[in-house]
């Protein structure tokens, strides 16, 4: 993401934890938001289709695409070993928590 976009959500946090509130964000950019958010909502024509945790609300990414909300590929990729059954662990925010899956079901792979 760009780097004004990151500096705006750690603004956001930041704001957010020193003056114990609440921040609401409406944002297009899923991985970015997910990664710094505690709750998602995903409204579609008026109507909430989810509303949890990030890890929640991202295990469900193919509802998700078809509701025109795009999610983090590194989401998509450990949710598709998730559907392989590879994988039994909660959905990722980002990158990071997917290579560290990626990892875990080469290292069993290999076993």
């Amino acid at each position: 993401p760009p780097a004004s976009s990151e500096a705006v959500f750690r603004l956001l946090a930041r704001y957010a934890r020193e003056n114990g509130t609440t921040v609401v964000v409406v944002e297009q950019k899923i991985a970015l938001l997910s990664e710094y958010a505690d709750l998602l909502v995903i409204v579609d024509d008026g109507q909430i289709r989810f509303a949890d945790a990030p890890e929640t609300v991202l295990a469900h990414s193919d509802e998700l695409l078809a509701l025109g909300v795009n999610c983090p590929r590194s989401t998509t990729l450990v949710n598709r070993l998730k559907g392989a059954g590879l994988y039994n662990g909660p959905a990722v925010r980002n990158v990071a928590a997917a290579t560290d899956v990626c990892r875990e079901v080469l290292a069993g792979a290999g076993a």
